[in-house]
């Protein structure tokens, strides 16, 4: 590039390339900043990924629940006694992990795993009158029936 003096101060030309090249940090990353789009992925969460096993459930949950007399009666039974569901869910703590493992593998509906709620409370020692025992409640001869 060539110099000149004028008055003693040295002045120089630059052509439209070496300006380009004489450009400052700052103005090269504005240019890089405008010219890059980032297109940002969310990440894709399953059933499988959460760590709570009721949020797992819940959001494989498929069979709606019917409107009728007896189904808003035990709806509101449980809306009412929420320290029972809580009794329920600490009962589950050792078994409904394994449980909805098992159920997801069959490819059965997860509102089976919800059952032993119904059945005995996540009791594994329930027993009935009619001789139904453990979670799922059980006859005898069911039990019998499927080893």
């Amino acid at each position: 590039m060539p110099a000149y003096r004028q008055n003693d101060v040295a002045t120089t030309t630059n052509t439209p390339e070496q300006q380009e090249e004489t450009q400052t940090p700052a103005e090269s990353t504005q240019i890089v900043k405008e010219s890059v789009e980032v297109e940002v992925v969310e990440p894709v969460v399953t059933p499988q990924s959460q760590e709570d096993v009721w949020k797992r459930i819940s959001m494989q949950l498929e069979m709606p629940a019917p409107d009728s007399k007896r189904v808003n009666y035990y709806r509101n039974w449980y809306l009412k006694h929420p320290q029972h569901l809580e009794t329920v869910a600490k009962r589950a703590e050792p078994f409904l992990y394994l449980i909805t493992e098992k159920v997801e593998e069959r490819g059965i509906p997860l509102e089976i795993a919800l059952l032993p709620i119904v059945e005995s409370s996540f009791d594994q020692f329930a027993y009935s009158h009619g001789r139904a025992a453990g979670l799922w409640q059980f006859v005898p001869d069911t039990g019998r029936r499927f080893g």
